[in-house]
């Protein structure tokens, strides 16, 4: 799975959309809450390829102790 991005401090995957909630219909706004369930339910794992080093996440793999990132 590749991530949007991951704050280390609070060990969370963060899904970046470009709009406000309050601007989009109900059934979008349900729509991105079952994508995240979908890509990041538990047991997911983060793959370690480039995509996933670059950006927010540069260093992330190192950070973790080199453990696996999954879904939980």
């Amino acid at each position: 799975v590749r991530l949007d991005s991951y704050n280390p401090r609070k060990r969370e995957i963060v899904s970046h959309k470009c709009t406000q909630l309050s601007e989009i219909s109900e059934e979008t706004a349900i729509r991105y809450l079952k994508e995240l369930e979908a890509k990041y339910s538990p047991g997911a794992m983060i793959a370690d390829v480039p995509s996933n080093r670059v950006g927010a996440n540069a260093g992330i793999f190192e950070e973790n102790g080199g453990e696996t990132f999954v879904g939980r």
